[in-house]
């Protein structure tokens, strides 16, 4: 999903963009359980600045659940993902969101990329293990 925004010009359209990419991470987090990556999923088309902070959201509302998560997480997991830092934070980023879509339209487009980012993420966590033990 990071790849397809950065493509569509999230470098242009959030701020600090790069400091909000965990990718890495939880690629690391997957190898080191020894759970096979899921096949990428076609990603949503980004087709707009609206669009592409439609799938920033999702992104950056997965970073405001991994800290709760990771109160709960068995210091045995790797937590690469889980511990990320970076990106704006969740109030300064729906702060940017207000302020950057001001219309009933852009404000569509940015939910109707977030809806299917989420379908994205949902069709790739079908294909991961239900348990995994370290």
């Amino acid at each position: 999903m990071e790849q397809a925004l950065s493509k569509a010009g999230a470098n242009d359209v959030i701020p600090d963009w790069q400091d909000h990419c965990r990718s890495d991470a939880l690629i690391a987090d997957l190898r080191a359980l020894g759970v096979p990556l899921p096949s990428l999923q076609p990603a949503p088309s980004f087709d707009s600045a609206a669009a592409v902070i439609g799938g920033a959201y999702v992104l950056e509302g997965s970073r405001l659940g991994a800290k709760l998560i990771r109160r709960s997480v068995d210091s045995r997991f790797p937590t690469a993902f889980l511990d990320a830092s970076g990106g704006l934070g969740w109030k300064n980023f729906v702060t940017f969101i207000e302020r950057v879509l001001p219309t009933t339209l852009e404000g569509a487009q940015a939910q109707r990329a977030a809806i299917d980012t989420f379908g994205v993420f949902e069709r790739a966590a079908d294909e991961l293990p239900r348990k995994v033990s370290v």
